[in-house]
């Protein structure tokens, strides 16, 4: 699948970009459709997905590791724009080939940790740091124990299995050392480039559910999304 070889340069390049140049001007969001009902616990949600404060700070958490001198709500920014903004809506553009290749991931994942590698599945391995693995394989895999298999990981156009075989370097996270087991769960059509790629992720509507985190949502991608704040009436 060609998106194999874009998904992780495009996370790293936008990050170290630090993905949120366009600014974050307010009053800019569109007139709010009928109101729909929220999780108490929702900040964002994209199409169906609704995204919670946890999920953001959590990706945020691993930004701020790596760059420990930038700041909070940069880190949400980072967190948003190049990582989960683009991963999930592209996952609601094609949310009936991710469900079954959530699926698929989950049954692999069961004949793995019984210890039988499903004839079908592919296994590669890659090491290094986060820079070469990717902060969608890395973030997650550093924190699994050793020779466990991972739950299915949410990836840009594909869900993962990850098992770290070796852990090195330290103790910055900058300079941990992975040696991982990969299998991947595509969902986007064979073939998908980086424009049929950002078409999809083009077609998705962003609601800003809390107002406080409109400043976390950089204005163009608040356009790109069709976003809108949530009307609190």
């Amino acid at each position: 699948m060609r998106a194999r070889c874009w998904v992780g340069a495009a996370l790293l390049s936008s990050l170290i970009g630090c993905g949120d140049a366009e600014g974050t001007s307010k009053s800019t969001s569109l007139a709010a459709p009928p109101q729909r009902a929220f999780a108490a616990t929702t900040v964002l949600a994209i199409g169906e997905r609704e995204v919670s404060a946890a999920e953001v700070d959590r990706v945020a958490k691993w930004i701020e590791q790596l760059y420990p001198q930038s700041a909070d709500a940069h880190n949400r920014r980072r967190a948003l724009t190049s990582v989960l903004l683009p991963r999930i809506a592209l996952a609601e553009a094609h949310r009936a080939a991710h469900g079954e290749a959530r699926e698929r991931a989950q049954a692999a994942r069961a004949q793995l940790a019984a210890g039988r590698a499903p004839a079908e599945l592919t296994v590669r391995e890659a090491s290094g740091t986060w820079g070469p693995l990717g902060l969608e394989i890395f973030g997650p895999a550093h924190e699994l124990a050793l020779d466990a298999w991972s739950e299915p990981l949410e990836g840009l156009g594909r869900l993962l299995l990850v098992r770290v075989r070796e852990k090195s370097g330290g103790p910055e996270l900058g300079a941990v050392v992975l040696r991982v087991e990969i299998a991947e769960f595509p969902f986007v059509p064979e073939g998908s480039t980086q424009e049929t790629i950002d078409r999809d992720i083009d077609t998705q509507t962003l609601v800003i559910v809390d107002p406080t985190w409109e400043q976390y949502v950089p204005l163009a991608w608040q356009h790109r999304l069709h976003g809108y704040l949530r009307n609190m009436k």
